[in-house]
């Protein structure tokens, strides 16, 4: 099972989860309080080395999002809005990976929003929670673990939405490609805790 910290913000903390995961993840959304300003990406990505780095976005454009990652030696975007067919092609033109998302809301079909997601190049297809919603299932968890029953057997399936290391076996017994966390292993919003970050790894069986 693979891993994604995300909302890395700080020079240390991608120095010190390089190697420790598989992905680490940008966010360069301005509103978000682990943003990263896009003259600070270059920096960022030369400390990691081992793992694959990962721009994340929502209102970016695509085409805006793969050229800004092209720049700053970044191989992947996650993007949490709409992708075009020409986006793909767009991103496979300059090298980099897309990673679309797909967002868990109730009474919709997750299952097939995944299995479209899938059927185009992917580096990974991320499960996620709405945003906006402040719904909590098992152990915290913002999707409920029945729904991720459905998806995660379907390909390379990342899982987000609330895991942290309190609730991270719950989400490894369904034994998904990848887990994402970003604020489950955090001091405060962007500044990454690494004893959390190993407490994750025991919990997901790889500490």
């Amino acid at each position: 099972m693979l891993v994604k910290i995300c909302g890395v913000a700080r020079l240390a903390d991608a120095e010190a989860l390089d190697g420790v995961v598989e992905y680490i993840g940008f966010i360069v959304e301005p509103t978000s309080p682990r943003a990263v300003r896009p003259e600070a990406l270059g920096a960022l990505r030369a400390a990691v080395r081992r793992s694959r780095s990962v721009l994340v976005t929502a209102s970016l454009p695509p085409k805006e999002a793969v050229d800004l990652a092209a720049e700053s030696g970044i191989s992947v975007v996650q993007h949490h809005g709409a992708l075009a067919e020409e986006d793909y092609d767009y991103a496979a033109s300059r090298g980099v990976a897309l990673a679309p998302v797909a967002v868990y809301r109730p009474g919709a079909d997750l299952r097939a929003a995944v299995e479209e997601l899938l059927r185009r190049p992917h580096e990974y297809v991320l499960v996620d929670a709405d945003k906006s919603s402040r719904e909590r299932y098992e152990g915290g968890l913002k999707i409920p673990l029945a729904a991720l029953r459905q998806v995660v057997g379907l390909g390379k399936v990342a899982v987000a939405g609330g895991v942290a290391p309190e609730n991270a076996h719950l989400v490894a017994a369904l034994r998904p490609y990848m887990v994402d966390v970003a604020s489950g292993v955090e001091a405060s919003p962007g500044v990454k805790d690494m004893g959390k970050v190993r407490a994750l790894l025991k919990a997901l069986g790889r500490g």
